[in-house]
């Protein structure tokens, strides 16, 4: 073999051996290289391995509990509370109004994924926590931390169940949360496992938070036990219901001193001043002191625009949202208490309307109330037949805010989901139920004058009876059939008009005849005239500021509520379809 060729083969050699000795260290340790942990990748083993661990996925949960989908201003369209304003009180193509949704309506696919994402992530929680380590020192720290999740687990499927389908959702659990396809489960199976975790819940969370400040505003038994009776209430199992609804009501350990009590000034429920306070059961905290970069509203924000959403366009808001007729009405002709002295002004003059009205709905012809610092009617416009805005959530009464235009949507208000004056209703409704047993009436009667009495309203029943005896009543008898009637009509939707997450829409299917209300509103005419009100040298009008009540002949301008909701409801319309999205994307949905 010539020179050159030996010395190209021995090359040869040596580079077939370098591969050869590439090939062993590659492919034998291929298994090592394949099973290597990706340290800037998070698993469900490498997380939850401390409380602290636990807690920041906890944190999680928490924010889809404050969604804006969930808890905005849109959702409230599905009752007979509001028109869906935007500039005008007559023209609307909002579906939830109208009652003209499908499955494939957007707000109906984003309050589905909402939910589903809350669960996915309680899920999460509950799952670590079985590969939490904590000292004996922290085991009520890791009971509450469970006792969390079940409860925002049960919370979400509680949501579910009563707006979806009858009740028939999948069920998403910590065995098969990480499956992409889950088929509908029965509503009855829905329905035991989220009371089981709501049960978990009321046995695993503290009664209070009153020892740690930093955690103010986390739920507790208590909230655990006001989702619990109000189920039992959904099935009129009256028994049930009433045993959760006495222990809110009568347990010392609740609230942040000696139990849940109505607070004396109802606006407190609404505004900042009044963030978690003793009638809070179930609140959502916002703030506007941080993530200032983010939207009220957001995802990742925690600031909430719901103020703007409702607000008047003339203080920066979108008016997204507006006091339906009728209970414009409602607010406008609930007596007050004469004899009280806070419905008196310094000069002794009475006052035209209620303090319930007054802190809920900015109403034209309240004259004497404030919003943003200047008396009403200069505040708002009330153009464009729009007569009253809710005040509910907004920061007409926060120092140093001139409007919601200044905030750039960014609202540190909380959302109060429940409180106390919530329970009281639905025990009543225990109490007498349903209307049927006219041996609760009087006890029935204390809890609903607690309520009235706080806002200077004329009490219920017969003079000098009850715990008020000084004060003025209506001096009528009443039956449970007749409180049960103002329990639907008057009291609720007053008291607690957009709170809550579907409260009205739920409150109104488990009554029944939802379609013979919307047609009994439907025939109620109503017109506008002008507002003209004289302050000093000031003549202020609005020309379309009083909303008047018509009787025929009808003139040719005027205008009816909820005529297309009568059209279109069905008992389809009870609850939500299943989202296209979900139908689509699933293909065990129906399996």
């Amino acid at each position: 073999m010539p020179k050159n060729l030996r010395k190209m083969d021995k090359i040869l050699k040596f580079k077939n051996l370098i591969l050869f000795f590439c090939f062993l260290l590659l492919f034998g340790s291929c298994d090592d290289f394949l099973t290597e942990t990706d340290p800037n990748k998070q698993t469900n083993e490498t997380f939850w391995k401390t409380l602290n661990d636990a807690d920041q996925g906890l944190i999680a949960v928490y924010n889809r509990f404050k969604d804006a989908n969930l808890f905005g201003s849109d959702i409230q369209n599905w009752s007979d509370l509001t028109f869906p304003g935007y500039g005008n009180r007559t023209l609307t193509t909002n579906e939830l109004y109208l009652h003209t949704y499908t499955n494939s309506t957007p707000r109906i696919s984003q309050i589905w994924k909402a939910l589903y994402n809350g669960i996915f992530r309680a899920n999460q929680v509950i799952a670590g926590m079985n590969t939490v380590i904590y000292e004996e020192n922290e085991k009520d720290r890791a009971q509450y931390i469970l006792g969390q999740a079940y409860f925002f687990r049960g919370l979400f499927y509680f949501y579910l169940y009563n707006t979806y389908n009858n009740g028939s959702v999948p069920l998403r659990t910590t065995d098969n949360m990480n499956e992409l396809y889950v088929g509908l489960s029965p509503a009855t199976e829905i329905r035991k496992y989220f009371i089981q975790d709501l049960d978990s819940a009321y046995k695993l969370l503290p009664d209070n938070w009153r020892s740690s400040s930093k955690d103010l505003g986390r739920v507790t038994k208590g909230a655990a036990a006001a989702i619990l009776g109000q189920t039992y209430l959904y099935e009129k199992d009256y028994a049930k219901a009433k045993v959760y609804f006495e222990d809110i009501i009568n347990n010392q350990n609740y609230g942040n001193t000696n139990g849940y009590r109505l607070v004396d000034n109802i606006s407190d429920n609404f505004n900042l001043a009044g963030e978690l306070n003793d009638e809070s059961i179930l609140e959502i905290c916002y703030s506007k002191n941080y993530l200032k970069d983010k939207n009220g509203g957001s995802e990742d924000g925690v600031s909430s625009n719901l103020a703007r959403s409702l607000a008047s366009p003339t203080v920066g808001g979108w008016g997204a949202l507006i006091p339906s007729c009728w209970l414009e009405f409602a607010y406008r002709e609930d007596p007050i208490d004469t004899t009280d002295i806070r419905n008196r002004y310094a000069n002794g003059k009475l006052r035209r309307y209620s303090l319930r009205l007054a802190k809920s709905i900015a109403c034209s012809q309240d004259t004497s109330s404030i919003a943003y610092g200047k008396k009403q009617y200069l505040t708002y416009s009330y153009a464009a037949r729009q007569t009253s805005f809710f005040k509910k959530f907004t920061n007409w009464e926060t120092s140093g805010v001139t409007s919601e235009d200044h905030l750039l949507s960014q609202s540190g208000i909380n959302a109060r989901v429940i409180r106390l004056a919530d329970i009281y209703l639905l025990y009543a409704e225990c109490l007498i139920e349903g209307g049927t047993n006219d041996n609760g009436v009087n006890e029935a009667l204390k809890y609903i004058n607690r309520i009235r009495h706080r806002s200077a309203l004329q009490l219920l029943g017969m003079n000098d009876t009850g715990e008020f005896t000084a004060a003025g009543y209506d001096n009528n008898v009443y039956t449970a059939e007749s409180l049960m009637e103002h329990i639907k009509w008057k009291e609720r939707p007053m008291e607690l008009s957009i709170e809550g997450f579907c409260t009205r829409h739920i409150d109104l299917r488990r009554w029944g005849n939802v379609k013979e209300r919307f047609e009994l509103l439907s025939q109620q005419a109503y017109g506008f005239s002008p507002f003209v009100y004289k302050d000093g040298n000031l003549t202020v009008t609005r020309w379309t500021g009083v909303l008047t009540k018509l009787n025929p002949p009808l003139p040719n301008d005027y205008v009816t509520e909820f005529s297309k909701a009568a059209q279109s409801y069905t008992e389809d319309s009870d609850y939500f379809p299943i989202p296209s999205s979900e139908e689509t994307s699933n293909p065990y949905l129906y399996k």
